[in-house]
């Protein structure tokens, strides 16, 4: 692969809270000090735009689209499709890639600039992600891009506790001293400002031509960390998100009058679960990893690559 004299990085995104351009400010900064490098951001627009803080309300009345990946309209945009690389950076939001990125994955202009373009994608998110990654990595092979590095940015708080900090944060906007007692929510500030370290390492990629193992040496800094509980976890949660988006489009979408009941049943259920299954969740996964250890680590390996 021969290196041009100008190499172009698009960095796409969505964000409502900064968070996720935080931490691309942060991990594109090695390419920005290099002279060799051209950097444009660009960010995906909703035609109407999501608020933030939500309401209850709001946040839960995407949830079916976000499953069922039913497009938005957003706003229209002027790319040109001669870059080198494509960094992608999104969060999650109930397993599924925000309703934002995937409205732009699915846009015939997506289709053009991602032709045969390298593409790294960056997330944030509470704690589950692999899901939302394999929904992501299945659009961006529809569109014949070539995914070359990824990573997943996490609140390494605990599962039960980052619920209830992510729900301060979206529905109070206090990302710090929720309740007073709650330590911050999302992705650390020292996690972020870290995150340079991977723009190390595919700024050394672009200049040397050579992102084939891009990946493994993402990996080896701390890129991926897969939870073998939250796995489990997470995988019996999409079944769920899957019934209960359905369940909830039968009765019209977004807006319906006709929908409001079952979707404030799944509003005040998803707490709740996540209270209840968590604790025996920990005791599930315990016997699965001692009687299925090697099954389980597969699958960590398998949904570590590419």
């Amino acid at each position: 692969m021969g290196v041009p004299d100008k190499i172009n990085v698009l960095v796409i995104y969505y964000t409502q809270t900064g968070q996720i351009k935080n931490i691309l400010d942060s991990l594109v900064s090695p390419l920005l000090q290099n002279g060799s490098i051209c950097v444009t951001f660009f960010e995906i627009k909703p035609k109407i735009p999501f608020p933030f803080p939500w309401t209850a309300f709001q946040f839960f009345d995407v949830f079916p689209e976000c499953v069922e990946e039913i497009p938005i309209d957003i706003e229209p945009h002027e790319l040109g499709k001669n870059y080198d690389l494509i960094i992608l950076g999104y969060q999650p939001w109930f397993l599924s890639p925000s309703l934002p990125v995937t409205s732009f994955l699915l846009s015939p202009e997506a289709s053009v600039l991602f032709d045969g373009k390298p593409v790294v994608t960056v997330l944030s998110c509470r704690n589950m992600w692999i899901v939302a990654q394999q929904k992501l990595e299945e659009k961006i092979r529809l569109l014949n891009g070539k995914l070359c590095g990824k990573m997943a940015l996490v609140d390494k708080h605990g599962n039960v506790v980052s619920m209830f900090t992510v729900l301060g944060w979206m529905l109070k906007g206090k990302k710090e001293g929720y309740l007073g007692i709650l330590p911050a929510s999302g992705v650390s500030d020292d996690d972020i400002i870290n995150s340079a370290r991977f723009g190390k390492v595919i700024e050394a990629g672009l200049i040397s031509g050579k992102l084939d193992d891009l990946q493994n040496k993402l990996k080896q800094i701390g890129g991926i960390d897969i939870v073998p509980k939250l796995l489990l976890l997470e995988k019996r949660g999409a079944r769920s998100f899957k019934f209960f988006a359905r369940f909830i489009r039968t009765k019209g979408g977004s807006g319906n009058p006709a929908r409001i009941f079952r979707l404030k049943l799944f509003m005040y259920l998803l707490p709740v679960a996540i209270v209840l299954l968590s604790p025996i969740s920990t005791i599930v996964t315990a016997l699965v990893l001692l009687f299925n250890k090697k099954q389980i680590q597969k699958e960590v390996e398998l949904y570590s690559k590419i």
